[in-house]
């Protein structure tokens, strides 16, 4: 586990906030009043309710929260861990540290820091036991998927990418490399989503039709730039695709219809921004963190299991 030197002065504040907050009374009110929004007249609106319109943002500041909360723990257990193994050897914090200071300046080396405080919390038998918020329900099933992995499988990994955006096309490779390590346990599911119709998104389509849609998706993403109509062409006449058929349902009417409403319907469920990972109906927060996005798929699979 990372130890992070310095807690920032905005989560500090946050938290400060957070426990004023907490330490009010509460004996004025009764729990019933607590849960009330709104009253009009004889009909009473809930929290629960307004909660529900907001919960996107709520989720947010629960994980600016969970966030700052973590941060300061780790600091203040990197101050305790410190503090005893110092202790243990009869010197001094400042002694200590001073072993893992750049000898020209006298700073602290903070990979060094970092490698000490990780020694520590396995010597010590640390762990955070604080929880991450459970992000809010996204159903998206009407959406136009395309799947690959276990297709029986209960954990559902979806993509959502832009073709011409260069962080799905990054992040696209990273995620590949999950289905190769976790595709005997995981569904696979892709789908575009642009705020408008590219070629690529054409293509891909086109390609399905003849049950190429992978073979031209994984290509168009490896590009690491946007492809124009004469270049999604020659990639089709590579995977030896029906080219007479393959230009008709590129140009096609259906094709471009299906492709817009598919980003429209997107947007009305609530989806802002490119790539976005949902595993088992519920967004994973940090969609370009790799190794967050696989701990969250290994967590599903133990859980399934």
């Amino acid at each position: 586990m990372k130890h992070k030197a310095k807690v920032p002065a905005a989560y500090s504040l946050l938290l400060i906030t957070l426990a004023v907050m907490t330490s009010l009374p509460v004996s004025c009110t009764s729990k019933n009043d607590r849960k009330k929004a709104a009253v009009i007249g004889e009909e009473i609106i809930s929290t629960n309710t307004i909660d529900k319109i907001i919960e996107e943002e709520l989720y947010s500041h629960l994980c600016e929260i969970y966030d700052a909360r973590v941060e300061a723990t780790r600091e203040y257990l990197g101050m305790i861990l410190l503090k005893k193994a110092a202790d243990e050897e009869g010197i001094s914090v400042a002694q200590l540290t001073a072993r893992y200071s750049d000898t020209e300046d006298g700073t602290i080396d903070e990979q060094k820091m970092n490698s000490l405080i990780d020694s520590l919390y396995e010597r010590y038998g640390v762990s955070i036991a604080l929880k991450e918020p459970i992000a809010p329900k996204v159903n998206i099933d009407s959406a136009i998927f395309h799947s690959r992995g276990n297709l029986d499988s209960r954990i559902v990994f979806i993509e959502l990418s832009d073709y011409e955006c260069g962080m799905c096309n990054y992040m696209h490779k990273e995620y590949k490399k999950l289905l190769d390590h976790y595709g005997k346990d995981v569904k696979f599911v892709h789908s575009n989503y642009s705020s408008r119709v590219t070629p690529e998104a054409r293509a891909a389509i086109a390609a399905s039709m003849q049950d190429k849609f992978w073979e031209m998706s994984d290509t168009l993403m490896s590009l690491n730039r946007d492809a124009d109509s004469s270049q999604v062409m020659r990639i089709a006449a590579g995977l030896n695709l029906d080219m007479e058929q393959f230009v008709n349902d590129y140009a096609s009417k259906e094709t471009l219809t299906a492709i817009s409403g598919n980003n429209e319907y997107l947007s009305r469920q609530g989806i802002r921004q490119t790539p976005t990972v949902i595993l088992n109906g519920r967004k994973i927060r940090k969609p370009n963190d790799i190794e967050y996005v696989e701990q969250k798929i290994k967590e599903a699979i133990d859980e399934n299991n």
